[in-house]
């Protein structure tokens, strides 16, 4: 985690290795409804799917991700059957038997950190942990707008929810032939989804992926094996914690307009505090936020945020932070607060009108107050103007 804190460039992108938008499955898939029709259709699409619009290249999802590499997986699991989401065609594929059967929808989330790692090298780390966070929050929350009981937990450990998954499996990895490394972290438990909206199978056409070698030549085979080791233990050895959505069930038209949210010129005044008490509740750590204009604390933070320009044009910064030098879980459970805490201030942010942007990479930030020192683990630009980046994402 240190490694990834010190920021270190992630050198050349190499596009010719950039793996692709989702993981291709192969033989025929099942393409489900979208909301307002009901069940894990309406679900998924109002969480993770993706979103007609493009940008820079990168089709955008219902869902933030740091640098739009959206390297988190979801396998749908209902009545001992798992199956493979598609965002991208919102289809479900590849069926295998489950270990676990339920009359409930489990969604298994699990990393496919090379996605991240092509673009970000040796600061993946973080980033990939804050998109499991919010992913998380996007079913939590599509679940309460939704009307559906939901509750996530983290610590079974890769080989139980693998097995759930129906996932192949050895040694705490999930290994697909062929395919990069993948860690199962998460499951999200939905109830009340009596129905699986589905249409008729088509056949598709596998899209081959990148050689993983070409994408770790990159950047460094260490620094790869560490990033690898670090989620094999967060996996192994995370203790069992449970997720609940705390706040107002989320509008279905601010699910739906967030990610073409536009960015104007809003009076920092306008920012309501009440954001702050939206997202506490989701957090392992502390949330602040501070006005931007004027403030010397939020300029000295600039330069520190992997160089993203929405810090300084801003009007407010909600910034969640957490423990200075964390042991393993402690980390993998402040930086999920963290992902948690920013999407529900973010979805609260939209509600009322607000344009937002989560900022999730920080060059070893610690900040010092009367409480005591606090690293700084992702931060919610909110109001003012700020510039996209020029692949559209946050």
């Amino acid at each position: 985690m240190r490694q990834a804190w010190r920021g270190e460039p992630p050198g050349v992108t190499e596009h010719a290795s950039r793996p692709a938008e989702c993981r291709s499955w192969p033989g025929p898939e099942i393409v489900l409804g979208r909301w307002p029709r009901g069940g894990v259709g309406a679900l998924l699409d109002l969480a993770l799917a993706s979103s007609p619009r493009r940008a820079g290249g990168v089709q955008l999802r219902r869902v933030p991700s740091a640098g739009g590499r959206y390297p988190v997986e979801a396998h749908v699991v209902h009545r001992g059957t798992a199956w493979r989401y598609d965002p991208v065609r919102h289809a479900l594929a590849a069926p295998a038997p489950s270990a676990t059967s339920t009359s409930d929808i489990r969604i298994v989330l699990s990393l496919n950190p090379v996605r991240t790692w092509w673009r970000y090298g040796p600061r993946s780390l973080p980033v990939l942990l804050l998109d499991l966070g919010h992913a998380l929050g996007a079913l939590l929350a599509a679940a309460a707008a939704l009307g559906h009981p939901a509750r996530a937990a983290t610590g079974p450990g890769v080989d139980v929810l693998a097995e759930w998954a129906g996932l192949p499996h050895t040694g705490g990895v999930v290994r697909w032939p062929g395919c990069a490394p993948e860690f199962p972290l998460a499951v999200v438990e939905i109830g009340d989804v009596l129905t699986v909206p589905l249409a008729t199978p088509a056949e598709r056409t596998p899209v081959p992926e990148p050689l993983l070698d070409d994408i770790v030549a990159a950047h460094g085979e260490a620094a790869w094996d560490q990033l690898i080791a670090a989620l094999a233990e967060f996996g192994a050895g995370t203790p069992e914690q449970a997720w609940q959505w705390h706040g107002p069930a989320p509008a279905v038209p601010d699910l739906l307009s967030r990610v073409a949210a536009p960015w104007e010129a809003i009076d920092p005044g306008h920012v309501p505090a009440g954001l702050t008490s939206a997202a506490a509740p989701m957090a392992v750590g502390r949330i602040a936020m501070l006005e931007v204009a004027g403030n010397d604390l939020v300029a000295d933070l600039a330069p520190r945020s992997c160089g993203q320009p929405e810090v300084l044009g801003a009007g407010a910064l909600l910034v969640a932070t957490g423990t200075v030098d964390p042991d393993p879980p402690t980390a993998f459970a402040e930086h999920l607060g963290a992902g948690l805490a920013v999407h529900a201030a973010w979805l609260a942010a939209t509600g009322l009108g607000l344009p937002a942007r989560p900022v999730g990479c920080w060059i070893d930030t610690v900040l010092r107050s009367a409480a005591g020192p606090a690293r700084l683990l992702h931060a919610l630009a909110i109001g003012g103007r700020a510039l996209i980046e020029e692949d559209g994402t946050t």
